[in-house]
């Protein structure tokens, strides 16, 4: 039987885990930065979705596929983390050689003027974001689902799960209120609201059911 890893050496392996990622964050570069912490935030709800799943295979009978889609959830939110910071990259140079006068350097130039360009890049950071939010809505359903049906024990890891997923969608939207001003972007917007709206109400539904 292999022997539980003593507490130090446990927190000397989450710390080479995550420093590096932490490190970075906490540089002065432009990402990555919110969109990327809240997508990180998303996954690891993801994760721990997972787990409480995988804790659970005798008392749900989807607990198998729970957790399975659990895990591609993780995937895509850990590929939006990247997604997210490209875009928002993309949309701060586009406005910044907008606000100085230049035509910004996009591969996609073909000579389109600039309201196209930044309105494209706009649409790109908030297609990112929308999905970004509906990959945390979808996980919260999740963790919902096991918080009510699950292992007694694993309950309270998916209600955390659900409130973690909560705050990557909430920071998600906010980013899209603080960072896409046009009009054009209202349906997307509205969208974004009504996810939001699902994910809270099955954060707290999940919170109910695991006291």
């Amino acid at each position: 039987m292999t022997a539980e890893p003593a507490p130090g050496k446990r927190e000397d392996r989450l710390g080479a885990l995550v420093g590096d990622l932490l490190d970075d964050l906490a540089t002065k570069s432009l990402s990555p930065a919110a969109s990327s912490v809240a997508a990180m935030s998303i996954a690891f709800a993801a994760a721990l979705t997972a787990k409480a799943a995988r804790r659970s295979a005798a008392e749900m009978e989807s607990a198998a596929a729970t957790a399975a889609q659990a895990d591609s959830l993780r995937r895509r939110a850990l590929a939006l983390a990247s997604l997210n910071a490209e875009a928002y990259e993309l949309a701060i140079s586009t406005l910044a050689s907008s606000a100085e006068g230049e035509k910004p350097p996009t591969p996609a130039d073909g000579g389109e003027d600039r309201d196209l360009e930044i309105r494209d890049a706009l649409a790109r950071t908030s297609d990112a974001l929308s999905r970004l939010l509906e990959v945390a809505c979808d996980v919260c359903l999740l963790a919902n689902l096991v918080a009510k049906q699950g292992k007694p024990g694993a309950q309270a890891d998916a209600a955390v799960a659900a409130t973690q997923a909560e705050a990557g969608a909430r920071a998600a939207m906010e980013l899209i209120e603080i960072n896409l001003l046009s009009d054009e972007l209202e349906d997307a917007k509205r969208e974004a609201r009504d996810a939001l709206a699902t994910a809270s109400e099955a954060a707290g539904h999940a919170l109910a059911a695991a006291l």
